[in-house]
């Protein structure tokens, strides 16, 4: 399943800023980005 994951970045500093998802659901969460 799904699994949000706060990721730190330069601009957003602590903030989930993208998901991460095991193969069989990648393809919708990258093009939901």
């Amino acid at each position: 399943g799904l699994i949000r994951v706060p990721i730190i970045t330069e601009n957003d500093g602590f903030f989930i800023s993208g998901w991460y998802a095991i193969p069989e659901y990648s393809t919708g969460v990258f093009a939901a980005i």
